[in-house]
């Protein structure tokens, strides 16, 4: 059940905080911000993609020309998109074959308790209307919300391309990965559509001038 899961990570952390005598408020939020990152340090594919994004979000925010906040921001995005998974029942995030309908609302609803946890913990709560949208689509039918375009919060719209890019290139125990050469042509079609295609477009021209595709 996906609220008795973080139920038990917050009873985890007050019984932390009692112990260690963390009577304030502030105290409190960092036992919890703890607890959760141990909770999600627990999949064991999770280091390797956080890996891999940071390392892609570094690369892009260089190649966009963003400022020092904001490369922080997509860091912190990179690190914490999917901080909602805590609460979603680990069988099926990691299921090789295709999840029915009901499965798919509980796991769809990490982006939202993602957001209602970053809101109430520093220094997420800088990021949580990026971590609430990571997953809409620029033609307007993602979730949780369906906003479309530039309504989209920027950096949630230069993350989706980099989770995207990595869900094809990395290694996933549901598929092989594919050649960069054909993860950029999959990219560059679905511009427009689920991704914000000057974005698209400029994170293509990074890897293609800096990758050896052949």
């Amino acid at each position: 059940d996906v609220r008795q899961s973080l139920a038990d990570i917050r009873k985890k952390a007050e019984e932390e905080m009692y112990r260690d005598k963390l009577l304030c408020r502030s105290a409190g939020r960092k036992v919890l911000f703890k607890a959760i990152e141990r909770r999600l340090d627990e999949d064991p594919g999770r280091s390797p993609h956080i890996t891999r994004v940071l390392e892609l979000a570094d690369r892009f925010a260089i190649y966009l020309g963003l400022d020092p906040r904001e490369t922080k921001r997509l860091e912190l995005l990179a690190r914490y998109h999917d901080i909602g998974n805590v609460s979603v029942p680990s069988e099926l995030l990691s299921r090789p074959g295709p999840l029915d309908e009901p499965e798919r609302r509980i796991v769809r609803c990490h982006a939202e308790l993602g957001y209602q946890i970053a809101r109430n913990l520093n220094p997420l709560a800088d990021i949580a209307d990026e971590i609430l949208h990571h997953h809409e689509r620029y033609d307007g039918t993602g979730y949780p919300v369906g906003l479309s375009g530039e309504d989209i919060p920027f950096l949630s719209r230069v993350y989706s391309i980099i989770d995207a890019f990595d869900a094809m290139t990395g290694c996933r125990v549901f598929r092989k990965p594919l050649k960069l050469k054909d993860a950029l042509e999959e990219l560059e079609f679905q511009a427009g559509s689920q991704f914000d295609p000057s974005l698209a477009a400029s994170f293509s021209e990074m890897i293609r001038f800096s990758e050896d595709l052949s």
